[in-house]
C-alpha cells in the first residue's frame, strides 16, 4: 500500500521493503508500515527484519545459547508487545497462511514465532524496530530498542538495547548493529564492501569467529568474514550516539544504553535539538 496526499505532500506506505542491493552474502527481507512527506525528506519506519548471511552456523548458535541465558536470568520485555502489528509484518515474509497458523496456534499459550516458517530460521530475526531517515548520513538508524524474535532455530522473545543504521554509500550498502542483552553481554556486526566483521564480549565466539573466518581463502571482492574487537564496536557506538542524538559522552558497555523507547520522549528531544539549533524558545 502506498498513499499520498496531494496537499500537504505527505505518504504513508505499508508492505515489503528492500533496504539493501540483492545478491549479496549479507542478505536482508524486511516488512513493515512507515510515513513521511517527500517535500522535507523526513520519514519513518517501523520494521520486521529478517538478517541472513554467510557465517558458521556454530557461531550464531553460541551468540543464541548466550543471550538466551542471560535473558533467562535477568529477564527482558517480551520481543512481540503488540501482537496485531507483528502478524501483519510477519505475512509479509512467511505469507498471509503461515501466518493466520500461527496466530491460531497461538492463541492459548506462547508459540515461538520461529517455528510458524522455515524462512524465519535465519541468522538474526528482529521483530520490531523503529528505523529513521538521515537526509544529510544518507542513512537510516534505530531510534527504539531492537525486538530480537530468534537467531537460527532458537527462541529469543526479547526487546534489547542496541544501535542499527543502514547507510547507503557511492561504494554499497553499509550496516551496523550493536545489541546488548546486560551490562556484560554485547554483540556487533558490521558489514561494509563485502566484509563482515563480527565482534563481541564473548571471548568463546570471538575465538570460534577467528578461528573458521575465510579471510585467507578469499580473493580479491569475494565476501570475508572475521572477528572485531571491543574497540571497533566502541567506535561505532560512539559516532552513532553523537551523530544522531548529538551525545558526546563516551558510551559505557557496562551501563545500558540511555536511548529512549518511546516514541514520545524522543520526539520531544528532537523538538528541543530543533529549538537550539534555531535558537526558538517555548511558546515562540
Amino acid at each position: 500500500i502506498f498513499t499520498y496526499n496531494e496537499e500537504n505532500s505527505d505518504i504513508k506506505m505499508e508492505g515489503p521493503f528492500q533496504f539493501l542491493g540483492s545478491g549479496q552474502k549479507f542478505g536482508m527481507n524486511a516488512a513493515g508500515k512507515g510515513k513521511g512527506n517527500i517535500k522535507t525528506n523526513e520519514y519513518s519506519f517501523n520494521t520486521f527484519m529478517v538478517l541472513d548471511f554467510a557465517v558458521v552456523p556454530q557461531a550464531m548458535d553460541m551468540m543464541a545459547v548466550d543471550l538466551k541465558d542471560v535473558i533467562d536470568r535477568i529477564g527482558a520485555p517480551s520481543a512481540h508487545a503488540d501482537r496485531t502489528a507483528l502478524l501483519y509484518k510477519a505475512a509479509e515474509i512467511i505469507g498471509d497462511k503461515a501466518a493466520k497458523a500461527y496466530e491460531k496456534a497461538s492463541l492459548e499459550d506462547y508459540i515461538p514465532l520461529v517455528t510458524s516458517s522455515n524462512e524465519l530460521i535465519r541468522n538474526l530475526v528482529i521483530s520490531d524496530v523503529d528505523l529513521k531517515w538521515s537526509e544529510k548520513q544518507k542513512a537510516w538508524y534505530s531510534t527504539s530498542k531492537i525486538s530480537i524474535s530468534n537467531i537460527l532455530r532458537t527462541d529469543i522473545n526479547a526487546r534489547l538495547d542496541g544501535f542499527m543504521e543502514i547507510k547507503k554509500t557511492d561504494l554499497g550498502d553499509i550496516v551496523n548493529i550493536f545489541i546488548q542483552a546486560s551490562p556484560a553481554t554485547w554483540y556487533a556486526f558490521n558489514f561494509e564492501n563485502n566484509r563482515l566483521i563480527l565482534s563481541s564480549s564473548n571471548d568463546d565466539f570471538n575465538g570460534l569467529v577467528r578461528s573458521k573466518s575465510n579471510a585467507s581463502k578469499a580473493k580479491i571482492g569475494e565476501f570475508v568474514f572475521v572477528d572485531g574487537d571491543v574497540a571497533e564496536a566502541l567506535t561505532f557506538v560512539n559516532r552513532f550516539r553523537k551523530t544522531y542524538f548529538d551525545i558526546n559522552e563516551p558510551y559505557q558497555l557496562n551501563m545500558p544504553s540511555e536511548l529512549v523507547d518511546d516514541k514520545e520522549e524522543f520526539n520531544t528531544i528532537m523538538e528541543d535539538k530543533k529549538s537550539e539549533e534555531t535558537g526558538d524558545d517555548d511558546g515562540f
